[in-house]
């Protein structure tokens, strides 16, 4: 059985996402306006999709093996 969405009652409040906004301009002073954040952001991401990728060869080979069943889907 599914459920109904959500309705919202009432007004919508504008003011709640105020404190997301400061709080996003407060990182933003905290980042300052260097690339070393976003240097190390990229090189966090290309070593989590190298992962990603030697982990899947890695499932698909054990798969392969037959030490594990995996259907398509």
């Amino acid at each position: 059985m599914r459920s109904s969405p959500r309705r919202r009652t009432g007004p919508i409040r504008w003011t709640s996402s105020l404190p997301r906004a400061s709080s996003d301009l407060r990182h933003q002073r905290q980042l300052g306006s260097g690339t070393v954040f976003d240097e190390a952001l990229t090189q966090f991401a290309e070593r989590y999709a190298d992962q990603n990728a030697r982990d899947h060869q890695a499932l698909v080979a054990t798969v392969r093996s037959g030490r594990v069943r995996a259907d398509a889907g």
